[in-house]
């Protein structure tokens, strides 16, 4: 199986991609990071009332479609609802347990995803709330992620660690 890229909407999205460079693997947007990005296989959100607006203004966009939007409740334009599945925490949090436990992922990498209340949206827009109540839940999930997880930047670098050339090729 490919390893995936969850990508998250930070400021710090672009300048995480072009540190990777490229990569064969599976992507997965979160939230906004699917209105700026190519390919995907994957779409994700805790809010499935956004997703549906996303997609709209993706494919208004004219970036194509292919992909499979997940939430924890129905909405809209979700292809797959996953009531057992947790929710607490972030919606990269909530993509990563996807990737995990639905989709059976061994390797994944997060880009886009600091978790830092300093970094505004990849648009430049400031993050609505602050990040740092939501770190709890990242820490309880540690075990759970189980070394599978790593981050490209920010305090979830810190957390998970980055990802090195043998642990993505492993």
């Amino acid at each position: 199986m490919k390893p995936l890229l969850i990508l998250g909407y930070a400021a710090c999205l672009f300048d995480d991609l072009a540190a990777l460079g490229p990569l064969n693997c599976d992507v997965m947007a979160v939230n906004r990071a699917g209105l700026v990005v190519g390919a995907l296989d994957h779409w994700v959100s805790l809010h499935p009332d956004q997703l549906a607006g996303f997609a709209a203004a993706r494919s208004a966009r004219g970036l194509v479609g292919g992909f499979i939007t997940w939430a924890p409740d129905p909405g809209p334009g979700i292809d797959r609802v996953t009531t057992d599945v947790e929710r607490f925490g972030t919606s990269s949090l909530y993509a990563i347990r996807i990737a995990l436990h639905k989709l059976g992922y061994r390797r994944v990498i997060l880009a886009g995803v600091p978790l830092d209340d300093a970094q505004p949206y990849a648009d430049g827009s400031p993050i609505p709330r602050h990040l740092g109540g939501h770190r709890v839940a990242w820490h309880h999930a540690v075990p759970e992620m189980d070394g599978r997880v790593r981050s490209l930047s920010g305090w979830t670098r810190s957390l998970l660690g980055a990802p090195s050339p043998a642990w993505w090729a492993a």
